[in-house]
């Protein structure tokens, strides 16, 4: 029997400001899961990721022989989610990015039987807050922005040359063709609009992860 999952997202040190309710179903894999999170939080695929759960770790291994640490991995890709035993209530963590240290806290808040002509709606994001992640930066910086929106109640603008991180003043000696620049609000989230385009994102997202895989 398939179910469908109704996750909490949250943004781990930003709970109460930067999270989603993800739907997906039992059927998919750890690693669509990790897909629909980055999607979901803006994220851009281009750095690993990994997810816990009752101490055991699944990850994206891009290689046979993948491994930077002792403990053992799990390939993500590979595990269905129905293969977790998730019940109501059990709580996974996500790292996204270990340099940078996004995490994600995941609690599954429901299960439900899912009706077999409705598989092609998820997963889906049916409820959320906050922008999500800035690329090529650190939860402390994303802090510091919010803390500033927050205490001037505007909008910040925010630049990357040559798409590295994104800070808010760029070297005036930087090449104006090399330079992106974005409207930055923390509180900014328009589910209809994610909705839209929801799945693509995540469809590519996939991409940009398993594309580089062999079939095994």
């Amino acid at each position: 029997m398939t179910y469908v999952y109704t996750f909490k997202v949250q943004l781990v040190e930003f709970e109460d400001k930067i999270w989603r309710d993800i739907e997906i179903t039992s059927a998919s894999s750890v690693a669509k899961l990790a897909y629909s999170i980055i999607a979901a939080f803006g994220g851009d695929g281009s750095h690993l990721f990994g997810i816990r759960h009752n101490n055991n770790r699944y990850e994206f291994m891009p290689e046979d022989d993948f491994q930077f640490s002792s403990d053992p991995l799990i390939d993500s890709v590979k595990t269905k989610l129905s293969k977790l035993k998730l019940t109501v209530g059990d709580t996974l963590m996500m790292a996204y990015d270990y340099g940078a240290g996004w995490e994600f806290s995941i609690e599954l808040i429901s299960a439900t039987e899912m009706n077999p002509h409705k598989g092609r709606l998820y997963p889906r994001v049916t409820a959320g807050a906050g922008n999500g992640i800035i690329e090529n930066s650190f939860p402390s910086q994303l802090e510091e922005l919010m803390e500033h929106t927050d205490k001037t109640g505007k909008t910040l603008h925010l630049y990357s040359e040559y798409g590295g991180e994104m800070i808010e003043e760029i070297d005036e000696a930087a090449d104006p063709d090399d330079v992106f620049e974005i409207e930055w609000d923390y509180r900014e989230f328009d589910l209809e609009d994610l909705s839209i385009f929801f799945q693509d994102l995540v469809q590519r997202t996939q991409h940009a992860y398993e594309s580089g895989l062999s079939n095994k």
